[in-house]
């Protein structure tokens, strides 16, 4: 029997800067694991990275944006069937740049009520529970 990897990811809840009660939510590439489905961005930590600083650096590759944390908003494990996630989650705001997309296929800023009409990746329905 083998046992299931456990990724340490971290994700960001992006404040919107013209609408503090709206975050960012971005669409995963159809050709990815849970392509097409919606995210909180972020990615895999690295060998001896911290969370935060690893969410600052999958930030600046995915949207080429620099960002502050603001806080550790939760931290749980979620079970795919095929890998298992030790998702590290950050509220987070810009300090400079424009979101540009350069590994989702979408975004868009949505508020808490509005979650519900996206598809949203299953590891992240625990997040919302937490902003």
């Amino acid at each position: 029997m083998t046992t299931k990897q456990l990724l340490q990811v971290a994700t960001a809840v992006i404040i919107n800067p013209d609408s503090p009660e709206e975050f960012l939510l971005a669409k995963r590439p159809l050709d990815r694991h849970l392509g097409g489905q919606w995210e909180f961005a972020g990615g895999k930590i690295e060998e001896g990275e911290d969370p935060e600083h690893a969410i600052v650096r999958e930030l600046k590759e995915e949207f080429d944006i620099e960002v502050e944390v603001i806080n550790k908003v939760c931290q749980h494990v979620y079970h795919y069937p095929e890998v298992s996630l030790d998702l590290h989650t950050f509220r987070v705001k810009i300090v400079s740049g424009d979101i540009k997309l350069l590994e989702h296929d979408a975004a868009v800023w949505v508020s808490k009520n509005e979650v519900e009409t996206y598809l949203l990746a299953s590891s992240n329905h625990e997040i919302l529970q937490h902003i």
